[in-house]
């Protein structure tokens, strides 16, 4: 078992420290309030001309993150909500501007793929 899993529950006000150092794990409410201005530079990326859409696109991202069921790395709720803004231009009919993928990477150069996906997965409800 993961020796985060084994730790006890920190409280609320108190991030949960992973192994390298400047990873921390954010509250959902935190990180919506924390990585609005990495939702607004996404936003800005996905939609560079439309100043309207790239504000309803940072909301959504943050509302993706709000909506997450627990804690978890600023990268993932990057990533959750990059999903979440290129979900909301699709059923708006405007294609996103970019690769989603290679948009990730630049916000975020850090993050381990890997761990991102399974954590996105695990969120989901897609994980064994």
């Amino acid at each position: 078992m993961n020796a985060i899993m084994l730790a006890a529950a920190p409280e609320p006000h108190e991030p949960r420290k992973l192994k390298r150092p400047g990873d921390v794990l954010l509250e959902p409410r935190e990180a919506a309030v924390r990585l609005l201005g990495d939702f607004r530079r996404i936003a800005a990326k996905l939609a560079p001309r439309d100043r309207a859409l790239q504000d309803d696109l940072a909301q959504e991202m943050a509302l993706a993150a709000l909506q997450a069921p627990c804690a978890h790395r600023a990268a993932f709720f990057r990533g959750l909500g990059a999903w979440r803004a290129r979900d909301h231009l699709r059923r708006l009919g405007d294609p996103p501007v970019g690769n989603l993928e290679d948009l990730l990477r630049e916000e975020d150069a850090a993050a381990d793929d890997d761990d991102l996906d399974r954590a996105m997965a695990r969120a989901l409800g897609l994980d064994d």
